[in-house]
């Protein structure tokens, strides 16, 4: 199929709203915006050809990228996760996927005082998001795995989220207060801490094969700023990806 016969199967597909809804235990449905699984594969592929169907992927983007803000305008969607659906990954390229996805979750995310960090690749182009969840962060009890009680409902948001995007992987990373160097105790606590926000997240409906990595990281990287000893350390990170 040529490339332009596949961007006219996308606005079909487009102009139907082909859609998938699926709702996680306790949160809100996740709407996925259909983008025909293999269809974008193709398209893309042939887009790194030359400059002509480069800008034919521009087109892709944009009819994609427009469904997906017509759905979100819609008032049955207020408050919700739209997220990308399968092939859509392949067909916008992973910058424009994560910063599409970025954008929906901020606005999402921003009501519990939580932003996304867009890290870059060597390209420029986004190549990983951090879920920013605010100063306090992902916190924890001092020499404990339990959350705080503002940290809560923070893992709750940030599950609903994730769920939205299942063509993406999470690693996640936990982290202590400590001035202590090679301290046993300190790297099993974070790395405790980080599988206790990997369990939570799996429990509330993210799929534990996205998950690729859960690792304590010790008092090895405090907040920049921040002493090492500064309680606000006593924290957990999550990063997203493209499959």
């Amino acid at each position: 199929m040529k490339l332009v016969e596949k961007l006219v199967l996308v606005v079909m597909i487009s102009t139907f709203g082909l859609t998938c809804s699926s709702v996680s235990n306790r949160m809100m449905a996740s709407v996925g915006i259909g983008c025909l699984a293999g269809l974008a594969a193709g398209a893309l592929a042939d887009a790194a050809k030359d400059k002509a169907n480069k800008e034919e992927r521009k087109k892709l983007q944009n009819q994609i990228g427009n469904l997906f803000k017509k759905k979100k305008s819609q008032p049955e969607y207020k408050g919700k996760i739209v997220g990308l659906g399968a092939g859509c990954l392949a067909g916008l390229g992973v910058g424009y996927y994560l910063d599409t996805m970025a954008e929906d979750m901020e606005q999402q995310l921003k009501e519990a005082g939580m932003s996304i960090r867009k890290i870059p690749g060597a390209d420029g182009e986004t190549e990983e998001l951090m879920i920013q969840a605010g100063d306090s962060a992902l916190q924890f009890l001092s020499d404990s795995t339990k959350l705080t009680e503002e940290s809560i409902p923070k893992v709750g948001k940030i599950s609903e989220a994730l769920i939205g995007y299942p063509e993406t992987k999470i690693r996640i990373t936990g982290h202590v207060s400590s001035a202590k160097k090679n301290n046993p105790f300190d790297q099993k606590l974070s790395q405790e801490r980080a599988e206790t926000i990997r369990d939570q997240i799996v429990k509330n409906g993210v799929e534990s094969s996205r998950i690729y990595e859960v690792k304590g990281m010790s008092n090895l990287q405090p907040l920049p700023g921040i002493p090492p000893t500064d309680g606000r350390n006593r924290r957990v990170e999550i990063f997203v990806r493209a499959k």
